[in-house]
């Protein structure tokens, strides 16, 4: 009697869960990359077994999170639950998407806040831990490790990648975030000045005395981004390939100080002690080199920056191809659905109508198709000239280590200043 007792129970819960979820299809979730049968809490079942899914974990799938439907089938729900999606951004470009989608999609309304990246962090946490829900999206940037173990693991950032969409990402820009679109930092020179092409090839170049004075550089403790470079040039099996490359550029092995762990942190120690340039703001490094002609400095910045030579500065120029050990870290920008989000069927019409729709060449792509940023879809074309992000060497990136490490390598930089 026991047995049949937990038998009919067993089957209850069974129905219970096919009723929640509408008894469709669900994906295999790629959200913090577990699936439903991973430690996230997922609901799956074992023989009679049923465990209990996390709160967020059920929102995401009761929201349709993980199904791959059209976008007449979203634009339909869009609409019946208010016609609107809010967007945190922390690019300025949705602006520019807002007038195509509201057309393309009639009823519909796009409201977009331009916060700037730090920022936006907190507004989110803040909001979220009030029990604020007023954005459906988020877009910024992934390089340090901070979204995805504060925001995607908790799920109060969950991940939207439909087949149609992302069937052909590499999974190693979808592990951890719905990828939008990468972006590098690089080394940027005058080619009027240098005609033969980049002056640099390394790291330990900039160190040299020729370099005295010529070298703009973006402060690491203005941006999470460059603290996250010179924290990865600390870790150990990347400080190896920096003393490699320091005998390949000196011509003997590196001796360490007694205050330099490694020659990561040999690195930021001796560039530390010459004359160099700090800026905070990325475009002031491109308008100090590509402005007028013969400029002899370099300097470090975003690699989307190309894109200015066509536009206001002919004299930039960067060789994306040809540094070592690695020209630095790639940010991963995604776009996420927020926890709880007020449209959320509005926000996943909006995320495939942005990522460029069933070809991934739409218009909501455009403008953040440009030159010196690089679509995930293998199937987007890209802007003429573009070279493939394989071609470029950049150093593997560890979250974990970022943020355990970073504050460590903050002060380091920081006393040495």
């Amino acid at each position: 009697m026991k047995n049949k007792r937990g038998i009919c129970v067993a089957i209850a819960c069974v129905l219970l869960l096919l009723s929640a979820t509408g008894c469709k299809k669900v994906q295999e979730p790629t959200v913090q990359g577990k699936s439903p049968t991973g430690p996230s809490g997922s609901a799956t079942m074992v023989a009679s077994e049923v465990v209990q899914v996390s709160p967020e974990e059920q929102w995401a799938i009761d929201n349709g999170l993980y199904l791959d439907e059209s976008p007449e089938e979203l634009y339909q729900k869009a609409l019946a639950e208010g016609g609107k999606v809010v967007i945190y951004t922390a690019s300025s470009r949705h602006a520019k998407v807002k007038a195509d989608f509201e057309a393309a999609y009639p009823g519909m309304e796009l409201i977009a806040y331009n916060i700037q990246t730090g920022e936006l962090i907190e507004k989110l946490r803040t909001e979220y831990e009030a029990g604020i829900r007023v954005v459906d999206i988020v877009q910024s940037k992934e390089v340090s490790g901070e979204y995805t173990i504060d925001f995607f693991r908790p799920g109060i950032l969950h991940n939207y990648q439909p087949e149609s969409i992302y069937g052909n990402v590499a999974e190693e820009f979808k592990r951890n975030v719905s990828p939008f679109f990468v972006e590098l930092s690089t080394w940027f020179y005058n080619d009027d000045a240098y005609p033969n092409g980049a002056p640099i090839n390394s790291w330990w170049d900039l160190i040299k005395p020729e370099w005295n004075g010529k070298v703009i550089f973006q402060d690491p403790l203005s941006s999470p981004s460059y603290l996250t470079l010179i924290t990865t040039m600390t870790r150990p099996d990347v400080a190896e390939k920096m003393a490699e490359n320091y005998k390949k550029v000196f011509g003997k092995e590196i001796v360490l100080d007694k205050d330099e762990p490694n020659a990561g942190y040999a690195w930021i120690n001796r560039f530390l002690k010459t004359d160099y340039t700090l800026t905070s703001v990325a475009d002031e490094t491109v308008k100090a080199i590509g402005t007028v002609a013969g400029t002899a400095q370099v300097g470090y910045s975003a690699s989307s920056k190309l894109r200015e030579k066509a536009l206001s500065m002919p004299y930039i120029q960067s060789d994306l191809e040809h540094f070592a050990p690695a020209l630095g870290v790639y940010g991963l920008n995604f776009v996420s659905i927020v926890n709880e989000a007020p449209h959320p069927n509005g926000a996943k019409l909006y995320l495939q109508y942005v990522m460029g729709g069933a070809d991934g060449n739409g218009a909501g792509f455009k403008p953040f198709n440009t030159f010196g940023a690089f679509p995930v879809r293998p199937e987007t074309i890209p802007p003429k000239g573009s070279i493939d992000l394989s071609a470029v060497p950049l150093f593997e990136i560890d979250y974990e280590y970022n943020l355990n490490s970073m504050n460590d390598v903050h002060d380091y930089w920081l006393i040495r200043r």
